[in-house]
């Protein structure tokens, strides 16, 4: 990936950059405006300045540790492969720690291959910390800088840059709710040409996340096996056992549910083991849910308030997510009045702290639906499901939100005797299954 320019020329792209004249360089080196000129156009014995006369015009030029040398730039490139596998591992702070280092390179005109690399994964670790809900902005305002000049990268690198850029622009949309974008871009860093960057299990794990809030839970599963058969024995523990646990939620809604039970007991033992608070509050929240299904309610309820302990002071994205958990079950018992607490309480939440939680604004959508699924015997919440919680779901993700709105509303019009709403209600039904199956017609 090294630029193919000179030396000289190098050290004349930086001067003209920061607007320095020959004499500027000579009053701070010593070195006369001649040799300088010299060795800018390769003209000194050797074809390049002595040691002692490249450190001292590379710390007149601000650059003292910049990667000029081809050894050098080989040594930066080691240094980037090794962040990438920081990141693989898990290792985020020591990431970052090495990406502030390599900072340098930004105050290169040239090189652009490895600006760009270095952006896109400062990029990455930013949508990774505290899962995307602080800096995707920061994230976007890097990949979109690389996006300017994406034309200009050497073909050598190209695969490399693009996948980073796609992966990036994947997990920005996902954390912005926009799934649709999230998969196109998913997608295409999959389908790169570089057969090694297909392996990539966080890939496919992206790829599967926005697969399965857009409701299409066979694809989903799919990416997420094979993100797990990508896999290595390097692949941290706490790797896998997120891995595990996305994809046996998707296990849940596909109605797997011994698959599901399987994977989560093993992450709720990993969690237990290493005090891992997230994977086991996450755990919990998600055996509950399978409780829920299979009808025991008093069992999912204690697993929700297990997973409580504690996270409304340290994770308010897992406490609201649970508190939404509860409020469901609470509706399917018809213990009305306390599942209203919870909605107030979990809008109070949304609407002080939005944004310490991920995706709030649908989060906020799933309480205001809450509150009219428990009030069906009220027309304007018959209304509101109808004509703002399905359309929202069946556009925005999850489908299945909108699929188990549909049940709830077909056995209400039962229970009414309403047999052409009924019937209306079950052919929205089928049209989400069928997206759910194929995707959206205009895709």
């Amino acid at each position: 990936m090294s630029s193919k320019l000179s030396l000289g020329e190098k050290l004349r792209q930086v001067r003209k950059s920061k607007e320095l004249s020959l004499a500027n360089i000579a009053y701070d080196t010593g070195l006369s405006e001649s040799t300088i000129g010299r060795i800018e156009r390769g003209e000194e014995v050797g074809g390049n300045p002595t040691p002692e006369q490249l450190a001292a015009i590379k710390k007149a030029l601000g650059i003292p540790d910049a990667p000029l040398l081809d050894y050098e730039v080989k040594t930066y490139e080691g240094r980037l492969c090794y962040i990438k596998e920081l990141i693989y591992t898990g290792r985020l702070q020591e990431a970052k720690t090495t990406i502030q280092d390599l900072a340098v390179i930004l105050d290169l005109p040239f090189e652009k291959d490895l600006f760009a690399i270095l952006l896109l994964l400062d990029a990455r670790l930013l949508m990774m910390e505290n899962d995307g809900v602080a800096f995707p902005e920061e994230a976007k305002k890097r990949i979109d800088k690389v996006g300017t000049y994406l034309t200009e990268i050497d073909h050598r690198s190209r695969d490399e840059v693009l996948y980073w850029f796609h992966f990036n622009k994947c997990s920005y949309y996902t954390a912005k709710v926009e799934y649709k974008k999230a998969l196109e871009h998913g997608l295409i860093a999959l389908n790169h040409e570089n057969t090694e960057l297909r392996a990539d299990m966080a890939m496919r794990r992206a790829i599967g996340i926005a697969y399965f809030f857009r409701g299409q839970l066979f694809h989903a599963s799919k990416y997420f096996e094979q993100a797990m058969s990508a896999a290595t024995r390097d692949t941290p523990s706490k790797i896998i056992s997120q891995l595990k646990s996305t994809l046996a939620t998707c296990y849940i809604y596909t109605n797997e549910l011994d698959k599901a039970q399987k994977l989560l007991e093993e992450t709720y033992s990993y969690a237990k083991s290493t005090n891992n608070i997230w994977h086991l509050v996450s755990a919990l929240l998600e055996l509950g849910k399978i409780s829920h299904i299979k009808g025991n309610y008093d069992d999912a309820l204690s697993f929700y308030d297990q997973g409580f302990l504690g996270q409304k002071e340290c994770n308010l994205s897992l406490y609201v997510s649970g508190l939404s958990y509860k409020v469901v079950t609470l509706i399917r018992m018809k213990q009305f009045d306390e599942c209203q607490k919870l909605i107030n309480e979990g809008k109070d939440i949304l609407n002080t702290h939005k944004e310490r939680i991920l995706a709030s604004d649908n989060m906020l959508m799933h309480f205001n639906s809450h509150h009219h699924r428990a009030n069906l015997k009220d027309r304007n919440s018959i209304d509101y499901l109808e004509n703002v919680s399905i359309p929202h779901y069946r556009k925005v993700g999850p489908k299945f939100v909108a699929l188990d709105i549909c049940q709830e509303l077909e056995e209400h019009y039962k229970k009414q005797r309403s047999k052409m709403k009924e019937l209306a209600i079950a052919a929205v039904m089928r049209d989400i299954l069928m997206e759910m199956m194929y995707g959206e017609a205009d895709e």
